[in-house]
């Protein structure tokens, strides 16, 4: 299966094993630093390695940790900077049409299946990865604004009871 067939299951549709196994392959594509043998079968171990020292590239500052490649583990820890960069990162990546185009925007998957920014003003103006966990609510993604400037964010609720509606007037802010 070709990675440009796999990302939007990921991104724009939330299958988490799809995500799963994307997080495994990347995990084919390195080397564990105290083995010889590289993760020619990828793993969970393997592919926390691939994506930890990607971040590392990007010079994330903020403690994050990895353990699965779905966000549905409460081990999982990023901040909203460390996404933030990242999403700024594949702004200006080579691909970065193919990164945004994959992701949920009004249109199409979990933002239009649970009706986010359905007002005409936000069409072609986000693209965003949902996220929620019992007492957390995540969006993440790229808007553009009155200025038709391209921008990165992301907003994570942890412990409090932050509606998707409440999260989505902040990034309403941002667009209008």
């Amino acid at each position: 299966t070709a990675l440009l067939d796999v990302l939007p299951d990921v991104t724009e549709r939330s299958l988490y094993l799809a995500a799963a196994w994307l997080f495994k392959t990347l995990g084919t594509t390195v080397k564990l630093p105290d083995s010889t043998a590289s993760g020619r079968q990828g793993s969970w171990l393997t592919g926390r390695h691939a994506i930890e020292g990607f971040l590392t590239k990007l010079r994330i500052s903020d403690k994050y940790y990895i353990d699965d490649g779905s966000g549905l583990s409460r081990k999982n820890l990023i901040s909203s900077r460390g996404l933030t960069t990242l999403l700024a990162h594949m702004h200006s990546h080579k691909h970065a049409n193919i990164f945004k185009d994959a992701m949920a925007t009004p249109q199409n998957g979990t933002l239009a299946k649970r009706k986010r920014f359905n007002d005409q003003k936000y069409q072609a103006r986000i693209y965003a990865k949902t996220g929620h966990l019992t007492g957390v609510n995540a969006l993440a993604g790229y808007v553009k604004t009155k200025g038709n400037r391209w921008l990165a964010f992301a907003i994570i609720t942890n412990q409090w009871s932050a509606t998707n509606s409440m999260i989505d007037n902040v990034v309403k802010a941002v667009i209008d």
